[in-house]
């Protein structure tokens, strides 16, 4: 199977395994390989490293409260300590968010493996990214919906239509993004194309986000008030599971969607190619 899919990834065209259900899609997954697909997700988080790191990450956030409340303690209006405080928790976001997206990326790849930790440098550079690609993409498609729920009239439903379809449509710009150097993921005729191409697996993978990020959604309104550092320090622990589990699932997704790029990048070149030969031939002089 991994021989197969480093081929795959690799693009070189390969018969599929007899028992190779969860990376072909012409035709859709059976149940029993569906939930073979999900326990996966949630088996990958036992390889090599990962429990080790789901452990310190979900225990660092504590520490961000401690850190917080002593660089706090006593002040009232001073706004330089609770940001100074609010440093650490956007340091322990941005790194897990930094894992989940090499999971996310060697996912997408076909790899099976759990992916190395980083150089430091390297860590804080992806770090960073998916801070900025993941605040700018939730503004995008989850801001009008809080705005409607802050500032308009509408009514509850209103406000959960949009805050599905913002959920729905967020991971597959997100993990676009993170594959690709480019803003695509904001084309509504690529977003929706690769919806189409991911199929019915992709939909899945947001049922089972949005019930993994319920009990961080519910934490964060019940602390809806408090300091930004105590609702990512109160919030954060929930999310550490959550976040690599959907960086699998929606990197699955995106084999086949990456797969066919590949190829249509291929065919591009190749007929580039031969329009280039074409000319100079008939641009060669005569003998």
């Amino acid at each position: 199977r991994r021989a197969f899919n480093l081929l795959a990834a690799a693009g070189v065209r390969v018969e599929a395994p007899a028992e190779e259900g969860l990376v072909a899609s012409d035709h859709p997954p059976s149940a029993h390989r569906l939930l073979e697909w999900l326990a996966d997700a949630f088996r990958f988080l036992f390889q090599d490293h990962l429990p080790l790191t789901v452990v310190v990450a979900t225990a660092t956030f504590p520490l961000v409260i401690g850190l917080g409340g002593v660089l706090t303690a006593g002040v009232q209006s001073s706004l330089l300590l609770p940001l100074i405080a609010l440093v650490p928790a956007l340091s322990v976001v941005g790194l897990i968010g930094a894992l989940g997206r090499r999971i996310l990326i060697e996912a997408s790849q076909g790899l099976d493996d759990a992916p190395e930790v980083p150089a430091l440098g390297a860590l804080v550079h992806e770090a960073g990214r998916f801070l900025l690609d993941g605040t700018a993409l939730a503004v995008i498609f989850l801001g009008p919906a809080v705005l409607l729920a802050e500032y308009g009239s509408a009514g509850l439903p209103a406000v959960v239509l949009g805050l599905a379809v913002g959920g729905t449509l967020l991971p597959m710009a997100l993990a676009t993004r993170q594959l690709r150097d480019d803003w695509s993921c904001l084309s509504p005729m690529k977003l929706f194309a690769n919806l189409r191409r991911a199929g019915p697996r992709y939909f899945v993978a947001v049922i089972v986000s949005f019930v993994l990020i319920t009990p961080a959604a519910v934490s964060l309104w019940l602390t809806a008030g408090s300091a930004l550092y105590l609702q990512i320090s109160v919030v954060g622990p929930l999310l550490v599971v959550p976040i690599f589990v959907m960086s699998r699932l929606f990197g699955q997704t995106m084999i086949d969607i990456e797969r066919e790029r590949s190829d249509l990048e291929r065919q591009q070149s190749a007929a580039t190619r031969v329009v280039g030969q074409r000319v100079v031939t008939q641009d060669a002089p005569l003998v």
